[in-house]
């Protein structure tokens, strides 16, 4: 489980951060939900 090798802080270029991905999946979800209800107002 040698995921983190020693510089923690500095993110690698060729992995994108999960906490990235996390954020644009919950804002993605959070546009997708408006426009639902949006549309189901409207």
């Amino acid at each position: 489980m040698d995921r983190f090798p020693r510089g923690t802080r500095q993110r690698s270029p060729d992995r994108i951060s999960p906490v990235y991905m996390q954020r644009w999946a919950s804002i993605i979800l959070a546009a997708f939900s408006l426009s639902l209800a949006w549309a189901a107002l409207h």
